[in-house]
């Protein structure tokens, strides 16, 4: 098949698309207006999308275009151009985008399928001259591949072999022995060393099952935060999330960040801040403005949430709601899913 994909303000309306036909998709036209900002941007997916075609090994044709989308004259050129380097039977995605684009290629342009793709049900629909309307589900891209389309280099992750080995006694430390672990934590902050077996018997029968070192320098990470983002990790993906990775760094245009845990669910990546702190100890400000910018930078219409051990004064959660981010600890954990997959 050839695929016409006409980018506008949403990465998320035509990289899921491209997905979803990955594996059809002969030629691949991406079509974009011709000013600098957005041939800026629809020129970032065509290097994603070569990027990720190089990756899983797929042959495909593809081409960029720019046009005036004010332009009569330029939409013909572009109809033309569809009509010369199409291979296959065409399908044109009109989720976003240029709507005069749209509307002229609807008209003039005869045995076309046409996709209009939701980007929140993750749901399309394919219509044709002969009427036909077709409802489905898009399969679900991973956090690396929507990364790779994204043109998003992914320098860092956790492969998670320690925190699904050890997930049950992971889950214990937070829901059974909680105070205590925030305990144990204090100690190796303040002594710059592992406390005695016997002063926290309960977090020691826990860890010794697990294969660690009794060396400071090896579990202190582990210890003030690493742990902590294991188990919200490991609650996300018992909440059934598509896919969630832990300890993500990544780089976009040079500029390089990172996220404790990032959940892909429904062609969309949410991105989740944990600390291991109470309130006085946290800069929730900082945090909050950081991440209402960084959750569209991973994607259009990405949830960000903080997860701590602080009870959020009345501001700080007035402030989080303003910006779309989301504020929970211990006690509120559970409805952490609910927020992610709510489309409100």
């Amino acid at each position: 098949m050839t695929l016409v994909n006409i980018v506008g303000d949403f990465f998320s309306s035509v990289a899921p698309v491209f997905y979803e036909f990955r594996d059809r998709v002969t030629t691949h036209i991406i079509v974009s207006d011709n000013s600098k900002r957005d041939s800026k941007k629809a020129g970032e997916f065509r290097k994603g999308v070569r990027n990720f075609c190089i990756e899983n090994g797929l042959n495909i044709t593809q081409h960029f275009v720019t046009i005036n989308e004010d332009s009569d004259s330029a939409i013909e050129k572009l109809i033309k151009f569809i009509n010369e380097n199409a291979d296959s039977e065409v399908y044109i995605n009109i989720t976003d985008g240029l709507s005069s684009v749209h509307t002229m290629l609807v008209r003039k342009m005869k045995n076309v399928n046409f996709i209009a793709y939701d980007i929140f049900d993750n749901e399309y629909h394919i219509i044709s001259e002969r009427g036909t309307v077709m409802k489905k589900e898009a399969e679900c891209m991973s956090i690396k591949d929507h990364l790779l389309l994204k043109n998003i280099e992914l320098l860092e992750y956790d492969t998670l072999e320690f925190a699904n080995r050890y997930a049950k006694e992971i889950i214990m430390i937070f829901e059974r022995y909680n105070g205590e672990f925030v305990e144990y934590k204090k100690h190796l902050s303040k002594h710059r060393k592992i406390p005695p077996v016997t002063k926290f018997k309960n977090i020691e029968s826990i860890i010794s099952k697990m294969d660690l070192p009794r060396e400071y320098n090896k579990i202190y990470k582990l210890f003030t935060g690493t742990f902590f983002e294991y188990y919200v990790y490991l609650k996300m993906k018992e909440a059934g999330f598509y896919d969630v990775g832990v300890g993500i760094k990544i780089r976009q245009n040079e500029l390089v960040n990172e996220f404790d845990v990032v959940v892909m669910q429904s062609n969309h990546l949410h991105i989740i801040e944990c600390k291991y702190k109470e309130g006085k100890t946290l800069q929730l400000d900082t945090i909050i403005y950081r991440y209402s910018v960084l959750r569209e930078m991973v994607d259009y219409d990405s949830k960000a949430a903080i997860v701590s051990l602080a009870d959020y004064g009345e501001n700080i959660k007035l402030r989080a709601e303003s910006l779309g981010i989301g504020l929970f600890n211990l006690r509120t954990l559970k409805n952490l899913p609910k927020f992610l997959n709510d489309k409100n």
